[in-house]
């Protein structure tokens, strides 16, 4: 963050290999990213996107989301705005009706923004600031976001929880925060329900449905799907044999790892490695 008086931040990031983008994780700020370069596919909770070049993807406030990128260079502008930007001194019209639910994450917005000129172009303008930084470009940028806001608010909500909906779930993802941690620390290991229940000290069965609840998945979908983003990264960066693979990737079965794998990305893994490399995959 540049300034801790303005708290927006802008970089560029993004892989130069097909493979994970950045691993799941969540945080309270909201986040967009401004796809520049190549394909990839962003998870947003338990939906999945597949995005390019001029989609924008809208992370709300303590979503869990992750990506990764299909061949070859995946770029993209991260703006990451802290909530402290959309507080005012006094409480007013604007920040009771949408600021502080945008903030609450009582407002939630859609998760892809595309065909949108309006709401791209505030974020192609925002950065241009950015970049550039003339004097004044602390007060441009910020009517840019208040502009984006606004639009987005006009055309692109998902839904609308209510304060005890919200408080809910933020008190879900901070019991559960010590679980998301240890599954993608351990990934490749064996991961019982029963050994997770215990590290937040619920039963197994308050646990499995408050992990349901949080992520829309069970906790075996859910450590599947990041073992299959592992079993990418190694599929294109690696000569290891799809067996050898499906074994590093924490899957004792290679029959049931080549089904699970072909249903989440629409290709075996051998045929998946043949378009990582650019060959035929016919």
């Amino acid at each position: 963050m540049e300034s801790s008086l303005f708290p927006v931040s802008i970089s560029t990031c993004g892989s130069k290999q097909p493979g994970i983008a950045f691993p799941y994780h969540w945080h309270e700020h909201l986040e967009f990213l401004f796809i520049t370069r190549g394909e990839g596919i962003i998870t947003c909770n338990s939906d999945k996107y597949a995005v390019g070049k001029g989609d924008l993807v809208v992370v709300n406030s303590s979503e869990i989301h992750g990506g990764y990128s299909h061949h070859g260079s995946f770029t993209y502008y991260c703006v990451i705005v802290e909530p402290s930007i959309l507080q005012g001194y006094s409480t007013g019209i604007c920040e009771v009706k949408y600021l502080s639910p945008i903030t609450r994450n009582q407002i939630l917005f859609e998760n892809i923004i595309r065909n949108d000129k309006a709401v791209l172009q505030c974020f192609e303008n925002m950065i241009d600031e950015y970049e550039r930084k003339d004097p004044g470009y602390e007060l441009s940028i910020k009517s840019y976001i208040f502009q984006a806001l606004s639009l987005l608010i006009r055309r692109h909500v998902k839904v609308t929880l209510t304060p005890a909906m919200y408080d809910k779930r933020r008190e879900a993802l901070s019991r559960l925060s010590p679980v998301l941690t240890y599954i993608a620390e351990n990934c490749t290991g064996k991961i019982t329900v029963a050994q997770l229940a215990k590290l937040v000290n619920l039963s197994i069965f308050h646990f499995s449905r408050l992990f349901k609840d949080l992520t829309d998945r069970t906790v075996i979908a859910y450590v599947n799907n990041i073992r299959i983003h592992k079993a990418v990264e190694l599929l294109t960066k690696t000569e290891m044999s799809i067996t050898d693979i499906a074994l590093e990737a924490g899957f004792n079965d290679i029959n049931y790892f080549s089904r699970l794998f072909k249903r989440h990305m629409k290709l075996s893994p051998q045929a998946f490695r043949r378009a990582a490399q650019g060959r035929d995959v016919s």
